[in-house]
C-alpha cells in the first residue's frame, strides 16, 4: 500500500518566496517619497506657514520677518530677530529658498511677494509662492 505525503515540493516553496519577494520590493519602492513630490509637500507647508504668518502680524500688529536658511526657515518680530516665534526645518535637505528673507506686514494689503523654492538635486525644477498683496499666497511647481 502506497502512502501520501501531505506537504509542499521544493519548488513550489521557491515560487511563493520569490512571488513574495517580488512583491515587497514593489511596496517599498512606491513607499518611497520622491523628491519632487517632498518639494511640492514642502510648497504647501510652506504656503500655510506664510498664511500663517500674515495672521499672526496682523493679530500682533507688527511686520514679521521670515527667513531661510539651508536647515530650514524661521519667522520672527522685524524689529527683534533674536525672538522666534517659529522654526521648522526643511523636508528635504538640500531645499534653497529665493530670497532667503520675507517681510510680512501687519497691514491687511501687503506688497505684491514672489518666493522660489528649488532644490540642489534638481537643477531645472522650481516651486514659486507668490502673492499680488491682496489674495493669499499661491504656489505652482
Amino acid at each position: 500500500m502506497k502512502t501520501q505525503q501531505a506537504g509542499f515540493t521544493l519548488v513550489e516553496l521557491m515560487v511563493v518566496l520569490v512571488l513574495l519577494a517580488l512583491g515587497s520590493s514593489l511596496v517599498v519602492a512606491n513607499m518611497r517619497s520622491s523628491l519632487p513630490s517632498t518639494l511640492d509637500t514642502e510648497a504647501q507647508r510652506l504656503q500655510a506657514v506664510l498664511e500663517n504668518a500674515r495672521a499672526q502680524a496682523r493679530s500682533r500688529h507688527t511686520l514679521l520677518t521670515w527667513t531661510a536658511d539651508a536647515q530650514g526657515f524661521t519667522l520672527s518680530p522685524a524689529d527683534n530677530a533674536h525672538v522666534v516665534l517659529q522654526r521648522m526645518e526643511w523636508l528635504a535637505a538640500g531645499t534653497l529658498s529665493e530670497p532667503a528673507i520675507l517681510w510680512i506686514s501687519a497691514e491687511p494689503l501687503q506688497a505684491p511677494a514672489r518666493l522660489t523654492l528649488r532644490h540642489a538635486d534638481i537643477p531645472a525644477g522650481r516651486w514659486v509662492l507668490e502673492t499680488d498683496g491682496v489674495r493669499g499666497f499661491t504656489w505652482k511647481p
